[in-house]
């Protein structure tokens, strides 16, 4: 019995000199030591021999305690530890983790699916907010991801010199028309979206009764525009609808004009800031711009109109993520550096639908970068909702607080959120290294002195490559009897008129009516508009509308272009714009295509046709360094149409699709004889391989015909 209780002892000093050993040299980080293994070893082989053990415990602890990763592991007052590893390496990297035994620490870095899943960035002002998400986004540019970056304070627009194909918009030079839904969604599933953002941003108490009476005008003016017109109503509509109901001008309940007019008053803010940016029907296309990467620049406009632009832009992407099925990796990612304007806490709760978008976001492929100053302001769908968490240095208790709750801190990680210097953040990821630790930030090198005139320098080649549709008709600034442009009243100018395309006496010299100025506008803005639809559109008579037009054409204004496009009837009549009214009025808005004004023509009624039969159809697709007139994309196979108004240069065209891949090549001319001459210089050809892959068409032919039945390539 006396000698089983030593050998007890014995074995428990052991154990207990083990275990020392085996702790000082974890904290230190220098497990795999060889004295250390070593003296491991020789405790676990004698556990019984406790003069030997202690002699070996006390030498080497003696040891460890001595070494430089020891003492530095000392004098650490970090209180984030166990120190990660290499495991929180990603592609898109962010940081260093914070190490002080180690010259090299690991660096830290994010994969895609990680920020898919999104990112919430914490801080108070001068931490390094902007600073860190310049650096994921300079990350995304890396890893080829397009992103758009919301800026309040024109921070990012200074990335244009390191990366010369950024996009920077404002609210000055952006098209953008609210109404116009996107891609598949349902304009009166749209139109209830919109009602509950624009009464989510200007009426801060709910107002059901006028919320009821603007979705019913709104839905009046969508249906009405669709039946009569065919077109796309725009907040201009809106608003003179508005002004009509409450000023007893429309059939309108007489009670509900109090209504009416609250929410008039909120629309005529929104004409007179943004009126250059909603003058349009369908703006810049944003389906190809979450191909690009993007700065929205919002200074200078108030919290509520910018509430406004930020929840259209983010729910215009959620339903046009929706309805094209894209899901399951990351695609595109939305900076928000004030994200209190979208996920506040009043909005991002409960079943609302931010909350909705937010928790579904990952699915859509749309990853969220969510920056605020204010931790404590954020409703609790974002902050559930977010795979990766860095918060910087903040000041407030009430923030401390509620970051240091999501994240999961302890009572010494969380007085370390007041004190840690600028450049450095405590990470919180929800897997691979679930434990909070800190990262060192590296400062961006940018300077920030691009001037308003270099933007638009930098921005003026990609005007020239986006198109937009106008507002029909063109909007025109009323003429008094003197020629000189009305002012609405009640404002110092007319919204209308700020983007107008005439300037005051450009047309000075020329003697035209209003009648004339009002139809050589549209002429410009709709050039492949028939004569029948621009009179009624205009309002005008038919005697009227020859009347002017003639008028046009005597003056040298327009001149007359017909276009044939089928093998029976007359040829459709259309009018182009003179270089005497293109220097007045600006060029002619041709829309998407290259080319004359025949040729953009054919591009455009191509692309409609085989869109409507279901293909994927791009005007100027562009392809191994070669663009084709349209692009087509069905059940696997490719085709590009080159149109050919002339016989010049279709060869090289023809050499040079086949080359960049196309399955199939079609030359669509003109008339007969370019056609003869282009098939007849490509039979003179060495095509190999190529023959068969290229046919060649008239403009004219049945199966360009919306009336004819299904094509096949």
């Amino acid at each position: 019995m006396h000698q089983t209780s030593v050998e007890y002892d014995a074995r428990s000093e052991s154990l207990r000199s083990f275990d020392s050993i085996a702790f000082l040299a974890k904290l230190a980080g220098i497990q795999s030591n060889p004295r250390v293994r070593k003296a491991l070893r020789a405790i676990s082989s004698n556990p019984l021999d406790s003069k030997t053990v202690q002699e070996i415990a006390t030498n080497t602890i003696r040891c460890i305690q001595s070494t430089p990763e020891f003492l530095a592991q000392q004098r650490d007052q970090n209180p984030f530890r166990p120190y990660p590893d290499h495991r929180v390496t990603g592609p898109i990297q962010i940081g260093r983790v914070y190490h002080p035994r180690v010259g090299q620490p690991p660096i830290f870095g994010l994969y895609p699916y990680e920020l898919n899943q999104n990112m919430l960035v914490a801080g108070r002002a001068g931490s390094g907010k902007t600073n860190l998400l310049m650096v994921v986004a300079e990350g995304l540019l890396k890893y080829k991801i397009p992103f758009w970056l919301i800026d309040f304070k024109k921070d990012y627009r200074h990335m244009i010199r390191r990366h010369p194909h950024l996009l920077v918009f404002n609210w000055r030079n952006f098209k953008y028309n609210p109404l116009a839904p996107p891609p598949g969604t349902d304009p009166l599933h749209w139109i209830q979206t919109l009602t509950d953002i624009f009464f989510q941003a200007f009426f801060p108490t709910p107002a059901v009764a006028s919320k009821s009476a603007f979705l019913e005008i709104l839905e009046r003016l969508v249906t009405e525009a669709n039946q009569q017109r065919g077109q796309i109503p725009t907040f201009f509509d809106l608003g003179e609808a508005f002004l009509q109901y409450s000023e007893g001008k429309g059939a309108w309940p007489h009670a509900n004009r109090d209504r009416l007019r609250s929410c008039s008053n909120r629309i005529r803010p929104l004409l007179r800031f943004l009126g250059p940016m909603l003058d349009c029907e369908l703006g810049y296309p944003l389906d190809q711009l979450l191909n690009q990467n993007v700065v929205f620049e919002l200074d200078g406009l108030t919290e509520e109109i910018q509430t406004f632009l930020l929840n259209l832009l983010l729910y215009w992407v959620f339903y046009y993520r929706l309805h094209r099925a894209q899901r399951g990796q990351l695609l595109h990612c939305i900076f928000f550096d004030e994200g209190k304007r979208v996920f506040a806490k009043e909005i991002a709760k409960g079943t609302s639908m931010i909350s909705r978008l937010v928790s579904t976001a990952r699915e859509m492929g749309q990853g969220l970068v969510v920056a605020d100053q204010m931790p404590s302001t954020l409703g609790h769908a974002i902050l559930a909702n977010v795979h990766t968490m860095v918060a910087l240095n903040l000041s407030a208790a009430k923030d401390l607080q509620s970051i240091s709750y999501a994240m999961g801190l302890n009572r010494e990680q969380h007085r370390y959120l007041n004190r840690s210097p600028v450049g450095m953040g405590v990470v919180k990821m929800a897997d691979r290294h679930p434990e909070p630790f800190l990262i060192q930030i590296p400062l961006h090198p940018i300077k920030k002195d691009v001037t308003d005139e270099e933007l638009q320098r930098h921005m003026a080649p990609n005007f020239a490559s986006l198109t937009y549709r106008p507002r029909h008709p063109a909007p025109e600034p009323p003429l008094s009897s003197a020629g000189q442009t009305s002012k609405d009243p009640g404002t110092d100018q007319n919204p209308n008129a700020s983007n107008s395309p005439f300037g005051r006496g450009s047309l000075a010299g020329l003697n035209l009516s209003e009648f004339e100025i009002t139809v050589l506008t549209d002429m410009k803005n709709r050039p492949y508009v028939s004569t029948v639809e621009r009179t009624r559109s205009l309002h005008l008579t038919n005697y009227m509308a020859n009347k002017v037009t003639r008028g046009l054409l005597k003056k040298q204004l327009i001149e007359e272009v017909e276009i044939k496009i089928g093998r029976r009837g007359r040829a459709a009549k259309y009018y182009k714009l003179t270089k005497q009214s293109e220097q007045a009025i600006g060029p002619q808005n041709l829309g998407p295509g290259k080319g004359g004004f025949e040729h953009v023509f054919h591009q455009q009624r191509l692309q409609r046709r085989f869109a409507r039969l279901g293909y994927e159809a791009k005007i100027e697709d562009y392809r191994n360094g070669k663009s084709a007139d349209i692009g087509l994309v069905k059940n696997g196979r490719t085709l590009a149409i080159e149109i050919a108004m002339s016989p010049q240069g279709e060869i090289v065209n023809i050499v040079k699709d086949l080359r960049a891949g196309w399955d199939e090549v079609w030359v669509v001319c003109r008339d007969s004889k370019v056609l003869q001459q282009v098939e007849r210089e490509w039979s003179q050809e060495p095509r190999g391989e190529q023959d068969g892959k290229v046919e060649f068409r008239l403009v004219s032919d049945p199966i360009f015909d919306s009336k004819t039945g299904e094509v096949s390539i």
